[in-house]
């Protein structure tokens, strides 16, 4: 037939002719064709004359969506247009010479076609609509963060430091342990969010604003009414212990922060849930007590409801006054010029552009986006089309919002049923009957919402198959265990087994393909789905240590990785080329490649050192900002290429300098910049406090098109596909102060300890979002999927919860054990326990072949490798880290959870250590008078002020401060065996002693020169006996000898031990004789229980000096030899 004389029949979606006239929803399941449908969907609104394809917006989520779907809107509409000859799969369009000629419009109006992101087309409307929003025509786009910073930093100055109330609510706040730049995050982290925070200031003002304190009277009598109500003695205790404590502190409390901290502090939830319990009028004091839980702020929420009001007031200012946007800023902007008084202009001007709006991705839009396209389209004489599938909802960390979804979906449809598509053509049928019969339907499903799975998926491409030798294989293999318990142990040797099944599915040549057009899978077929970074690190290592290649996909945190920091250590160097210090951090990264033992000769270098007149060369180029030039030379000039293609895993670190090398380079040419600007954007992109300007900036990208296992994210994998995919997605999430919930319909955000409720509620709601993420992970399988099941129960028989996110799958997985043999391969898994072998060392790729090498003679390596070993350096708290005890920093900063200082003292924290280290070091014990005297000293008080300034600590504790030095060095502190020394009055006083001791004893060990490194506080004499002293300034409930003994030997002894060896050899102490007559003994002094506590004190027994000794050999053989 000749096209261009008759009409032509073109294939089309049979939904398209089910779609209602007005307003519809297209809901959407994995693999379904959702943007195969919209790009249809558009064709056919121009083939039937029903718009043309400038009025036809299209909006979508990312810039890379947006040009993808530019794409293949503009190809299929060439395609129709080209077609010569008829379709014979029904229902067809009738293309026709006006069909062919409106196609043919299309293609060349195409670039006026409105398909945008949600921040283009709110980005478009605000340019047009500077007057009805009140903005500058030509705005800039700024990093929402960075903006964010610089609003905060400003209210700090101009109103949170100068007006009385929001200046003693700071104050406060620092003086309970926290730091500025704390605050800010936290600020940041409840803006970025977008919920309301919950309970509402209002509710909280007028709840505390109701309480009479003579209601407390009535105290007695409201326990008497719980006993009889039967309430639980246990419960009835301890609300009566609380109510007792609110009674006494509640009514001193004179700010609202004050309140919230008496509230914060006293943990009364017991007390709301015994007024909760006890139903009927009991009294004002009851009915009062009831609304608590429900009205309770934490003592951060109401700093964030009274701060960061302001900080927003001043970003909008600052952004306003300057010209500038953020992404989120655009959204607002639209919503508050479309609400404004020349709203409904704007609107209408919209609508008279556009007939038609079709919104991809639906799931995650949020709720100020749903009200800009509401606002405009929700009317009959114009058409909006949602499109999107929720039970991908799985933003809802970054703003998506189900709910929204939800309810825009009810407004739209009044009651009925969306649009479905519900035939799957991305897998094989056998894989889409596996996760089928793991989602189930209705009441017995998966989801715990039953409409977001009505109906199973149906497969789409029948013929698609997957067989190895002519059969077909399984299409989810299932690895049982019998438990969850061994920790990073377990989740080493689950992630071999994934690696091991990987190399054997791979092995047994899979032909995936229709019939006669087969392929065979390899590597660069499969994904490995993980829940965060550290999971895809541990699988990593698995993959390669089976000689399996891998490769991270879109890796967050590019600006988090060692090259990040490395190159900010080359930069620094560069700015200040003769600092020994930046020298030295320079030297040692993959710029210069030089190891540790070549730092003792790079020392002092001459001026004529090559390492030195690389870094003045460069320092050349960036004074003349010739940065493309500068970036190009450190990596080349350096050798860094060649030796990280050398090195193992060094291509993906030359990636990510090439990538951070580009961001540098952007930066640079997009304003004017020194050295010292570079220096300090990346150290802010380092810090997470600013963003890069460009798409997907901090992700990772990947190393290379080689056939490589794909690691990456649940989160990234939305939208990809692989014939196989694993799921290792097993560990805990971060914890946050932020908890997320929906309260009325609302997204709500508690700050702080969150009420009962509340929890619950945020937990059901995170169970259901794991639920949805997991569901996108099983979906990204065409050929085979491989998955985990935990079969572990406790001791009422019930399943075990593993209190992570791959709860909800699990549950289903061991309720359908050993069902299906057909669709699944159910494997027990029982050699993971703590004495299963670990993965061997890494072996190369099987595509890498080494020329053979001739045996060589036999030599005892181990003992080679023992003495060709340099010698190392290490401290205490690396040993700490070394042997995964718990983190035990050298400075006295182990506060106890849960324990706060008094008003007026130093806070908690590792600053008030280092404050306070710094001035026992400064003060001169021989000139100190009494404390009163003392303290007021302008010499003394000028340099606490200093020493107070200078750690971020507020100038109200100089006080407090003065007096805990005065007590550290004037106090006697008392001697377990008898005696007392006093610091102020010792013959002799060494402070701040730094050592390099030996290891091992020299003498026994003279092979070993391996070194401990620290630094002493003290070292005094009385008597003629020298004492080791220790300065500590933990937060401790109490400092009874009980309690100290106890802190010291969980947190303090290896640091005795490698203390008073380093003082024996300081002191040339050999044998018992010398020990006796010349060592005192160990003395820990916590400076907060001073004077009339505070002192541990020991003075070990020559044979158990011996026995420490012993210990340090066997870490030293542990540590060091393995």
């Amino acid at each position: 037939m000749n096209a261009r004389a008759g009409r032509i029949r073109v294939s089309k979606p049979a939904l398209l002719d089910e779609l209602r006239p007005g307003h519809e929803v297209i809901e959407a399941s994995a693999g379904t064709g959702k943007t195969y449908t919209l790009q249809r969907l558009v064709a056919d609104l121009v083939i039937r004359g029903a718009s043309t394809i400038d009025r036809i917006l299209v909006v979508t989520f990312t810039e890379k969506a947006t040009q993808e779907l530019r794409t293949r809107i503009r190809a299929y509409l060439q395609e129709v247009h080209d077609k010569t000859a008829d379709d014979d799969q029904p229902p067809f369009w009738e293309i026709d010479a006006e069909a062919r000629e409106r196609l043919a419009s299309a293609l060349r109006a195409f670039e006026q076609a409105p398909v945008s992101t949600i921040h283009g087309f709110c980005r478009q409307v605000l340019q047009e609509a500077a007057l009805e929003g009140r903005t500058l025509f030509d705005r800039e786009l700024a990093d929402e963060r960075a903006l964010f910073g610089r609003a905060f930093r400003e209210a700090l100055n101009r109103v949170f430091t100068r007006q009385p109330e929001p200046a003693a609510m700071l104050e406060a706040s620092l003086a309970a342990g926290r730091s500025i730049e704390a605050l800010e995050q936290e600020l940041w982290n409840v803006h970025a969010d977008g919920g309301r925070l919950w309970p509402a200031w209002e509710d909280w003002r007028a709840w505390i604003d109701g309480l009479d304190p003579a209601w407390f009277a009535q105290a007695d009598t409201l326990v008497l009414d719980w006993k009889a109500a039967k309430v639980h003695h246990s419960t009835v205790a301890s609300a009566a212990k609380a109510l007792a404590a609110l009674a006494a502190e509640l009514p001193q409390a004179d700010t609202d922060f004050r309140r919230a901290q008496v509230l914060d502090r006293l943990s009364l939830g017991s007390l709301w849930k015994a007024a909760a319990a006890l139903e009927g009028d009991h009294g004002p004091l009851h009915q009062w007590l009831q609304r608590g839980g429900a009205s309770l702020l934490s003592p951060e929420a109401l700093l964030a409801h009274r701060f960061l009001p302001e900080v927003r007031g001043t970003q909008h200012r600052l952004a306003q006054t300057e010209g500038l946007f953020t992404f989120q800023g655009m959204v607002q902007g639209v919503v508050e010029a479309l609400e404004g008084p020349g709203g409904e202009a704007l609107a209408q001007r919209l609508r008279q552009r556009y007939d038609i709006a079709l919104v991809d991705e639906f799931q995650d839009t949020d709720p100020l986006q749903w009200q800009v396209f509401r606002r405009i389209f929700l009317r009959e004489d114009r058409r909006l089309v949602l499109i999107g599938d929720p039970k991908q909802a799985i933003y809802g960390f970054r703003g998506g919002d189900l709910p929204t979804y939800q309810a825009a979906c009810a407004e739209l449809l009044h009651g009925a049923e969306p649009q479905r598509l519900e035939r799957n053509f991305r897998s094989t049928a056998a894989v889409i009957e596996a996760y089928n019969h793991i989602l189930g339907g209705g009441t017995d499903g998966y989801f715990a919402d039953p409409a977001l799975y009505p109906r199973p998926v149906a497969c789409g491409l029948e013929r698609l198959q997957a067989t190895v030798q002519e059969r077909p294989i399984p299409p989810a293999d299932v690895l049982v265990l019998d438990t969850a318990q061994g920790g990073q142990s377990l989740w080493r040797r689950l992630a071999r087994q994934l690696a091991l099944r990987v190399r054997d599915l791979v092995a047994s040549n899979i032909q995936f393909g229709e019939p006669g057009r087969t392929r065979a899978l390899g590597y660069g077929d499969v994904q490995i789905l993980v829940g965060k970074a550290s999971e895809g690190e541990l699988m990593a290592r698995a993959l390669r240590a089976e000689g399996i290649p891998c490769a991270f996909y879109k890796q967050k945190g590019l600006f988090q990785t060692r090259e990040a920091e490395e190159w900010l250590d080359a930069l620094r160097a560069v700015a200040d080329p003769r600092n020994p210090s930046a020298q030295l951090r320079a030297f040692l990264s993959a710029f210069f490649g030089y190891s540790l033992a070549d730092l003792r000769s790079l020392a002092s270098l001459r001026e004529d050192h090559p390492a030195l007149q690389r870094l003045l060369a460069w320092g050349a180029l960036a004074r003349q900002q010739r940065f493309g030039e500068l970036l190009e030379a450190m990596q080349e000039e350096s050798g860094l290429v060649r030796r990280l293609l050398l090195a193992e895993a060094g291509y993906r670190s030359l990636v990510n300098v090439r990538h951070i090398a580009e961001a540098l380079m952007g930066a640079a040419s997009q304003r004017r910049m020194t050295l010292e600007d570079l220096i300090r954007q990346l150290d802010r992109w380092r810090r997470g406090a600013e963003k890069p300007s460009a798409e997907e900036s901090d992700l990772q990208r990947l190393e290379g098109d080689q056939e490589a296992v794909q690691i990456l994210t649940l989160h990234a994998a939305k939208g990809l596909e692989a014939p196989i995919v694993a799921i290792f997605a097993y560990g805990k999430g971060r914890g946050s102060s932020l908890t997320r919930f929906h309260h009325l319909g609302q997204r709500a955000l508690a700050l702080g300890a969150a009420p009962e409720a509340v929890k619950r509620q945020a937990a059901k709601e995170a169970h259901e979002e794991s639920e949805r993420l997991l569901y996108v992970g099983m979906t990204r399988a065409q050929v085979k999927l491989i998955l985990c099941a935990f079969a572990e129960t406790n001791d009422k028989g019930d399943l075990r919860k593993l209190q992570n996110a791959y709860d909800p799958l699990n549950a289903r997985l061991v309720k359908r054990l050993d069902q299906r043999g057909d669709l699944f391969q159910w494997e027990r898994v029982t050699a993971l326990g703590v004495s299963a072998p670990e993965a061997g060392p890494p072996r190369l790729p099987g595509h890498l072949a080494l020329p053979p090498v001739p045996p060589a003679p036999s030599v005892d390596h181990g003992s080679l490798a023992r003495a060709a070993r340099p010698f190392i350096t290490t401290s205490f708290t690396a040993l700490q880290h070394r042997l995964e005890l718990a983190e035990a920093p050298l400075r006295g900063d182990r506060d106890q959870a849960g324990a706060r200082p008094a008003p007026g003292d130093l806070p908690a924290g590792p600053a008030t250590g280092q404050a306070l280290h710094e001035l026992l070091e400064w003060a001169d014990p021989t000139t100190m008078d009494a404390l009163a005297a003392w303290s007021k000293r302008p010499d003394v008080q000028a340099q606490i002020q200093a020493v107070l300034d200078q750690h971020g600590l507020p100038r109200s504790c100089a006080a407090k401060a003065a007096e805990m030095v005065y007590a550290g060095l004037r106090s006697d502190l008392p001697l377990a065996w008898g005696g007392a020394i006093q610091i102020a009055r010792c013959g002799r006083l060494l402070r701040e002693v730094d050592f390099f001791s030996r290891f091992v004893d020299a003498r026994r060990f003279p092979q070993e020169k391996d070194l401990l490194k620290g630094s002493i506080d003290a070292l005094c004499e009385q008597d003629g006996r020298v004492y080791l002293l220790d300065w500590k300034s933990n937060l401790l409930p109490d400092y009874a000898s009980e309690t100290l003994h106890a802190t010291v030997m969980a947190h303090y002894l290896l640091q005795a031990q490698v203390y008073l060896q380093a003082c024996l050899a300081f002191l040339d102490i050999r044998d018992e004789a010398a020990y006796e007559a010349r060592f005192g003994g160990i003395l820990y002094v916590f400076l907060r229980g001073l004077p009339d506590q505070g002192t541990w004190s020991l003075r070990p027994s020559w044979t158990e000096c011996q026995a420490w000794q012993r210990e340090l050999e066997r870490i030293h053989q542990e540590v060091v030899h393995g």
